[in-house]
């Protein structure tokens, strides 16, 4: 699986609006694309930077999402634009909004991802029933 990252900075005042448009605009615009599996909004409510994340089945359905995927959300100036592929996803139910995250930016050699993501898996990823890891309290 694959995802499409858009880093945005939008003024506090307008934040609640661009989740709107967010929700009901671009979301289910995107939806009905090829390969597409769901989508995400990450915000931080005192400073209006947010993360908006579309995940895809294919690098090739992520590629082709490109013109629809990386649209400016009203009020909001884009920051930066990334894909990623998803090498280790863990969490023991779905998350729900309101909910909070820590999200990290690991930047290293790309011949070595594989080494990472098992690094991350057995340090970060605990088993069910241990209090805490990725997206347990």
């Amino acid at each position: 699986m694959f995802i499409h990252g858009t880093r945005t900075q939008t003024p506090i005042d307008k934040l609640d609006q661009a989740i709107e448009y967010l929700k009901k605009q671009l979301v289910p615009r995107i939806r009905s694309a090829p390969g597409y599996v769901g989508a995400v909004l990450l915000a931080d409510r005192k400073t209006g930077s947010c993360i908006e994340i579309t995940y895809w089945e294919t690098a090739k359905a992520l590629s082709a999402s490109e013109h629809v995927a990386t649209k400016n959300v009203p009020g909001t100036h884009i920051v930066k634009v990334e894909k990623y592929e998803i090498v280790i996803l863990d969490r023991d139910q779905a998350p729900k909004p309101g909910e909070l995250v820590h999200a990290y930016t690991i930047s290293g050699d790309p011949e070595k991802v594989d080494v990472v993501s098992s690094l991350c898996a057995t340090r970060f990823c605990l088993s069910q029933g241990q209090s805490r890891g990725i997206g347990r309290p």
